[in-house]
């Protein structure tokens, strides 16, 4: 049983801080706004898309996309408008270089 309420508490405490995010149809919907961007200097956040929810654990640009919208800790809705995003995604493609560029823009995103 002790076993059992610890397996427990340790898949809520993954799911509570890992930056799982959640792709909305409507921006009603979503906590942020974000633009995928040509760029990485339009960036303000470089973003690594994991396979594994437990890389996601901080607020460092690791993200791991679900199709749960219940299990996601961010929901995002996609526009291809600059100018009305909250926040400027570039999609890179190594782990290591996941990073924030616009530290102002790091409370958008709870931890």
């Amino acid at each position: 049983m002790k076993k059992y309420i610890f397996t427990l508490l340790m898949i809520n405490c993954l799911s509570t801080y890992s930056q799982s995010v959640y792709i909305t149809k409507f921006k009603s919907q979503a906590d942020i706004t974000i633009c995928i961007v040509d760029y990485k200097s339009q960036a303000d956040i470089l973003v690594y898309k994991t396979s594994c929810r437990a890389e996601s654990k901080h607020n460092d640009g690791l993200w791991f996309f679900t199709k749960n919208k219940t299990s996601a800790n961010l929901k995002v809705y996609i526009t291809t408008m600059q100018s009305i995003a909250d926040l400027k995604v570039y999609y890179v493609h190594h782990k290591s270089q996941a990073a924030w560029k616009n530290k102002t823009k790091i409370n958008l995103i709870k931890k």
